[in-house]
């Protein structure tokens, strides 16, 4: 007998409320909870047979396995629009047919929160300006701020700090408020750049800039002139109302900024000028007359800078120079200068400074010097009236310049009277003594060149021998030298450059034998000579000297061999008989003084 299954009892779903969690920027597929559900009836009536739904109005983010009762979400969620959703779950057996019996359960599922966003300040560069004196604890009048789109888990929680801490200047963490943390100098600093960091809880950022300008305290403000004193030239008789070309002004003692002080003349030796207030410009309001002057110079103006604000005052002074028109022309010092130069100087050697006298004041007194004689090897400047060596100088050339100047000034073209300059080229010791001759009283001297000499035809035992011909004197030859320089440099001496074994040479270039010579022994002979000047370096001159020795008769025949026959037989008819030989020998060089003639 198959009985029906009854459907008696609906599905029991424990536990009978789920919960669950999700973060709110979850994109996946994700399983968040597992519904289960028992049926005591049998077949698809009972636990077999149930399935799972969601409620009619569940968000299409949620689904469920209609058989494992698995529940699947697919973000993302908004934590600030929904922070806890209810989803209702139903289980029904049969299949889950129309007919089937139900039940519901719900599934409460939280959102949870994540730092998804960066603070943001609401500007990116923020401007202050306080004054120096504000005192450290004293909020600026900036005040910066950042939002951060995040609400949940403390997340939109922004704290401020300084990236580059400072001693000057702390920001509270809360409110961003920026505080004066110590005292401030507008002097020693003008202008702050602080960078401000906004970070939430989770570590995200921005940044932003606070520029803090430091005023100054106009009450303080202290003029100065900036210069005490101020100088200037005019020319005397010029138009009323001319200018004066100086420019007066003050500033402050601190920042060195013209407040728009005002300005006055206080005292002047005369009563030629006046002064605009607002500008100080100066202005002549009385003829100037240089004589009406009491030093016929100077005008001395004291002046004043007021402050109005605080009254603050300054003086200083200006001194107006007053130059005269161009009346006079320029006069010389002095009729005449003397100057020596060596005659090594380089180029450029400064020998003298010319002066002149211009009675004339201002433009009218600068001169120029001008140097009227052409083609000398000298330069004059024409502001400094120095003069200076312009190329190579050479004494044994020019000994003497003789130069002319004058002046004229800017005002006129009519020049000064003439200056002489007599210029004197001191000697250096540039040149060496030159041989200029050589003579010999018994020879023949050759100067072949300046370094060599030939003596010829020098007779031989010349002087050698007591009873010769030239008596007591030993000269072979006298010696004529010159040096082109003069003083020390030019005087010099001549002595033997080596030994010689034939000759002596005296101071004064008297070249003497002391031995004899044999022209039958040596033909010639040669010596060196050096001619040495006294100049420092001291200069020499080498010559070379030959002499040529001439042969005197000064050997007779001498017999060398005689034949003679023992027995001497002579025909009494004979004519002519060879009796006996004899053989001379002459030790005379030249043929005319060897060659020999027998005689009986």
């Amino acid at each position: 007998i198959n009985a029906p299954l009854l459907n008696e009892t609906a599905p029991t779903v424990f536990p009978s409320k789920y919960v669950a969690s999700v973060l709110e920027a979850q994109a996946q597929t994700l399983l968040i909870a597992h519904i289960q559900a028992v049926d005591p009836d049998k077949g698809v009536n009972g636990t077999a047979g149930i399935r799972y739904s969601l409620g009619p109005l569940t968000d299409a983010r949620f689904q469920i396995n209609a058989q494992t009762g698995d529940v699947l979400v697919t973000g993302p969620f908004v934590y600030n629009n929904e922070q806890v959703l209810t989803i209702t779950v139903i289980a029904t057996d049969n299949l889950g047919a129309a007919y089937g019996q139900s039940t519901s359960t719900v599934l409460v599922v939280t959102i949870l929160p994540q730092n998804l966003h960066s603070p943001i300040f609401t500007q990116t560069v923020y401007t202050g300006v306080i004054d120096e004196f504000t005192q450290p604890g004293t909020a600026i009048n900036v005040t910066v701020r950042a939002s951060d789109a995040d609400t949940g888990g403390n997340y939109g929680v922004v704290a401020y700090e300084l990236r580059d801490p400072t001693e000057k200047f702390m920001i509270q963490a809360d409110t961003g408020d920026i505080i004066v943390a110590g005292a401030l100098d507008w002097n020693k600093q003008k202008t702050y750049l602080l960078t401000v960091l906004a970070t939430d809880i989770g570590g995200r950022f921005d940044i932003a800039y606070v520029t803090i300008n430091i005023t100054y305290n106009l009450n303080h403000v202290v003029p100065v002139f900036k210069q005490s004193v101020y100088t200037v030239s005019i020319t005397e008789k010029r138009p009323l109302g001319t200018q004066v070309p100086l420019k007066v002004q003050a500033v402050d003692v601190v920042n060195g900024i013209d407040y728009g002080f005002q300005y006055y003349i206080i005292d002047s030796t005369v009563g030629w000028f006046s002064i605009d207030t607002t500008s100080g410009n100066i202005t002549m309001v009385g003829l100037v007359d240089r004589l009406r002057i009491p030093d016929q110079a100077h005008v001395t103006l004291t002046l004043a800078a007021v402050y109005p604000v605080n009254h603050g005052i300054t003086t200083c002074q200006v001194i107006i120079t007053v130059d005269s028109l161009n009346n006079y022309p320029p006069e010389m010092s002095r009729p005449m200068y003397n100057a020596s130069v060596k005659e090594d100087a380089t180029i450029g050697t400064a020998l003298l400074t010319v002066n002149a006298t211009n009675y004339n004041t201002g433009l009218f007194s600068r001169m120029t010097f001008v140097l009227l004689t052409p083609n000398v090897p000298f330069m004059l400047n024409p502001k400094t009236g120095v003069l200076q060596t312009s190329m190579a100088l050479d004494r044994e050339t020019v000994q003497n310049y003789t130069l002319f100047v004058h002046a004229i000034d800017e005002g006129t073209t009519t020049p000064s009277n003439s200056s002489v300059i007599v210029i004197t080229v001191l000697d250096i010791n540039d040149n060496a003594p030159v041989l200029r001759s050589a003579v010999s009283p018994f020879g023949k001297a050759t100067l072949t060149s300046t370094t060599s000499v030939s003596i010829t035809q020098f007779p031989e035992t010349y002087c050698a021998k007591p009873g010769s011909s030239c008596g007591d004197t030993r000269t072979i030859a006298a010696l004529s030298a010159s040096d082109a320089d003069i003083g020390a440099n030019g005087q010099f001496s001549y002595a033997l450059a080596a030994v010689s074994s034939y000759v002596t040479v005296g101071s004064t270039g008297m070249i003497s034998l002391k031995t004899e010579v044999d022209r039958e022994s040596v033909d010639s002979f040669m010596f060196v000579v050096a001619i040495t000047d006294q100049g420092t370096p001291m200069l020499q001159t080498i010559v070379n000297f030959t002499v040529y020795l001439a042969d005197l008769n000064d050997n007779s025949p001498v017999p060398q061999l005689t034949s003679v026959s023992p027995n001497i037989a002579v025909s009494e008819i004979a004519s002519t008989a060879n009796l006996a030989s004899f053989i001379f020998t002459d030790g005379d060089a030249t043929s005319t003084n060897s060659d020999m003639q027998y005689t009986a």
